[in-house]
């Protein structure tokens, strides 16, 4: 005679209180796991909308050399925690800095990052440092936040020495693992929006007429 199939509360209840604990101790370990693992950042950035050049129809457009790239935060691997998990840069953050720096091109920047540490006299000149990129989340709110500083001076002597925010907030609906690396994206967009406005500000007439 075949025995009907047991349910699964059919055998929970069978387990009583002991085997209950059993199963709890078994599942926290693989929870806990699943819950502290790491999300990693995409290697390059990534625009999360089509940006707005700023380039001036007509007028070549503004050129800026990169000097350097500098990273001051206090944990440059750590971009925040959320829900349990740590938040991570990528390996290399140096492509990673480069290529959020290179999002100025689509903005009307011909931006150059040859020969780092060398300024050219013919153009404008840039020193950019990351001060702040922090992802997190507050009850419902999903929260982004960048600061770039960026010290730049053009061929004719004109400079700048600003602070640039960028930063985003949504709803957090899933906070899966694909949500949470292009989050900092949106900030990082809107910090490349302003440092571009400022920086074709200092390419000459043509460029800013």
């Amino acid at each position: 005679m075949t025995r009907p199939a047991r349910s699964g509360a059919g055998w929970l209840r069978r387990l009583g209180r002991k085997g209950h604990l059993v199963l709890l101790a078994a599942a926290a370990p693989m929870a806990a796991q699943a819950a502290s693992k790491p999300v990693v950042l995409d290697p390059v950035y990534i625009e999360p909308t089509t940006p707005v050049s700023f380039a001036v129809a007509g007028a070549p457009l503004c050129a800026v050399h990169i000097v350097e790239i500098v990273d001051i935060r206090r944990s440059p691997e750590m971009l925040g925690m959320l829900g349990g998990k740590p938040v991570l840069a990528p390996p290399d953050r140096t492509v990673w800095l480069i290529s959020i720096v290179n999002g100025l091109k689509a903005r009307g920047i011909a931006v150059d990052f040859s020969n780092p540490g060398v300024e050219s006299p013919a153009v404008v000149n840039a020193h950019v440092t990351l001060q702040t990129a922090w992802i997190d989340a507050v009850q419902v709110s999903l929260n982004e936040s960048a600061v770039f500083k960026i010290q730049a001076k053009g061929s004719d002597g004109r400079s700048i020495d600003q602070y640039y925010r960028g930063s985003a907030s949504r709803m957090n609906w899933v906070l899966g693992d694909a949500e949470i690396k292009g989050g900092l994206n949106i900030a990082f967009s809107r910090a490349l929006d302003a440092m571009a406005r400022d920086l074709v500000g200092l390419c000459g007439k043509a460029a800013s007429a």
